[in-house]
């Protein structure tokens, strides 16, 4: 390559003396010039560099044509695809016309071709016959039947509340204590306490079949006291309506008159209820004997019956679980304790608040409460497992709303012994032979 430039260059000084053009070494070697000739290397190299310029110039204006035309390129590429699509459309369209073309064209060739024409003779009946009518009828009578009895399967699957006392044993783990019969809590009531209330049905109706329940439920439950040295028992239920107030009341009463001590605190602090029982007022209480505003003998109240004392929740807190948390409650439990034989504590329902945890701690055992045909079985799964939980001494439940052939059995055994003594004698049954 240096050959071919050193003959380029010896044939371009040629064409310059043939010209008459006298090189620049030529004057410098006369005395015209007083420079020295530029090096042809460096020449060379610098018309490269120009050269190898101009090509990267020329070489991102054919990149830029080469974008503009790809770009361009894609373009057509969307319409060529899209064009594609519609021609395989308009393909579609004129198959599916030819088939459409060729029924239109076979329906008239068939038309032409037939040989029968239809004629009514007689008018169409537009009404259903009895027979279909009777059929159509039964039909939906049995789907009806079908129906029903499949949602009373339904519903009789899906409702786990405990009716009997056949279902309800097995799921308790601590003895039943007694039963109490469902009664109408608008009964009559005595003279001598109208005032009380008539759920009160101990002392209203004495010789009842619900007074005669609790009596069983007294003497089961002073077994379990005096065999555990029990002296302040909480009552309560799993969830509200079980009727654990009512049944705590008739309870004490019952507890009374066989001639304990006994007193009767209502620790529902949320949702007192005893003073409605006792027709008692409710301004002063169990919240004002935390607080420390009176003292707890001030402030217990005659129940009905010589014997029993009713201590009211008072004014309901703001603040019901801290009062029972302080040891305010702990002190007005061991002063119960030396003041009285035995101790009622209402409190609220176990899935309800956390008040009946933290009574439990204080008291020395639990009487739970359970309504039958209302408690279900994961509720009482549920308190069991909360007791557990809590560390509380369970000491047996009482079923409570006893009726069909449960409260039929049980009124059968002991109604001869509610009968006054001078409503019937005993008759004397002849002896054998």
């Amino acid at each position: 390559e240096v050959k071919l430039v050193r003959e380029s260059i010896a044939t371009a000084m040629d064409f310059y003396r043939r010209q008459g053009i006298r090189l620049p070494e030529e004057r410098v070697a006369a005395g015209e010039l007083t420079f020295a000739p530029q090096d042809f290397v460096a020449l060379y190299l610098s018309s490269l560099r120009q050269e190898m310029a101009e090509r990267q110039v020329r070489d991102k204006e054919l990149e830029g044509i080469v974008q503009r035309e790809s770009a361009e390129a894609r373009n057509v590429a969307k319409y060529q695809a899209k064009d594609e699509t519609l021609n395989a459309e308009l393909a579609r369209l004129r198959q599916l016309w030819g088939q459409l073309d060729s029924q239109v064209n076979q329906v008239g060739i068939e038309k032409d071709g037939s040989g029968y024409s239809l004629r009514q003779i007689a008018p169409v009946k537009d009404m259903l016959s009895i027979k279909r009518l009777l059929k159509f009828v039964g039909a939906g009578g049995l789907f009806g039947l079908a129906l029903a009895g499949a949602l009373c399967v339904f519903r009789e699957l899906r409702d786990t509340r405990l009716n009997t006392l056949a279902e309800l044993r097995p799921v308790l783990t601590q003895p039943l204590l007694g039963t109490i019969v469902k009664f109408a809590t608008a009964a009559p009531r005595r003279p001598e306490f109208g005032r009380l209330h008539p759920a009160l049905r101990y002392l209203h109706s004495p010789n009842s079949l619900e007074a005669e329940c609790y009596r069983t439920l007294r003497s089961a439950l002073n077994v379990v006291c005096e065999a555990s040295d029990l002296k302040v028992v909480q009552i309560s239920s799993p969830e509200p309506g079980d009727g654990k107030t009512t049944t705590v009341a008739n309870l004490a009463l019952a507890a009374a008159q066989s001639g304990k001590r006994v007193l009767l605190v209502d620790a529902d602090l949320r949702r007192p209820m005893l003073h409605t029982l006792f027709a008692l007022p409710n301004d002063i209480g169990l919240t004002d004997v935390l607080s420390g505003e009176i003292e707890l003998l001030n402030a217990v109240r005659p129940g009905g019956v010589d014997t029993l004392s009713v201590l009211p929740a008072g004014r309901p807190p703001t603040n019901p679980a801290e009062l029972l948390t302080s040891s305010g409650f702990a002190q007005t439990l061991a002063e119960a304790r030396r003041e009285f034989d035995l101790v009622f504590v209402d409190g609220p329902p176990l899935l309800a608040v956390s008040d009946p945890c933290i009574i439990g701690q204080q008291t020395d055992g639990l009487l739970l409460v359970l309504r039958l045909g209302k408690t279900s079985l994961q509720a009482v799964r549920q308190a069991r497992d909360l007791a557990q939980t809590h560390a509380l001494n369970v000491v047996g439940a009482v079923a409570n709303g006893l009726s069909g052939d449960d409260a039929s059995s049980y009124a059968g055994r002991t109604a001869y012994y509610r009968q006054p003594p001078h409503s019937a004698e005993r008759e004397l049954e002849p002896a054998g032979v």
